[in-house]
């Protein structure tokens, strides 16, 4: 594989990243957000609520995930961005979570089809807004999981590490020193 080759791959790769993280984040944030405006409306309509989690969700998350995916990206050399891809592809933690919202979007727009049917619209507020539902279900089930058993994981570190940005390289190495 060419190095023009290996670096579009490893880009795609980190953008495709950040794009999942952002609808991660959206799908934490949207559901409270949503749920304290629809408590000061005196008429709730589970159907909007559900089609409005999904668009955050899916819409909002993504944009701005890859927008700041390729922000990102813009200032970082090559070896940086293949740098990052590695260290996505090896972080079990990072991998563990993206599956558990993954599988909670699959669960979680099934069971939303399946408990709804007839009740709303299916392909435009059930499914999509089951499956945001399900995206944070799955990220909350691999955080606590993670707390009962002791792993380590550290929410600090992941807003560390996106307050840092790509080069997270020196973040390790200045927590390597501090550590000597």
């Amino acid at each position: 594989m060419s190095v023009g080759t290996a670096y579009n791959v490893d880009k795609r790769y980190v953008v495709k990243h950040t794009t999942w993280k952002g609808i991660q984040m959206f799908s934490l944030l949207a559901p409270p957000i949503l749920a304290i405006s629809a408590y000061r409306r005196p008429n709730f309509v589970l159907h909007a609520y559900l089609r409005k989690s999904a668009m955050w969700t899916f819409g909002a998350g993504s944009i701005v995930g890859a927008g700041l995916g390729l922000a990102r990206l813009s200032s970082v050399d090559p070896e940086g961005v293949s740098d990052r891809a590695a260290r996505l592809r090896a972080n079990v933690g990072q991998v563990r979570t993206d599956d558990y919202s993954t599988i909670g979007a699959v669960v979680g727009g099934v069971t939303s089809a399946a408990i709804l049917y007839g009740r709303v619209p299916l392909l435009l507020s059930a499914v999509p807004g089951g499956a945001a539902l399900g995206i944070a279900g799955g990220v909350l089930t691999h955080l606590a999981k993670s707390l009962v058993s002791k792993e380590e994981i550290s929410v600090g570190m992941m807003v560390e590490e996106a307050k840092e940005g790509l080069p997270l390289k020196k973040v390790a190495e200045e927590k390597a020193r501090e550590n000597e």
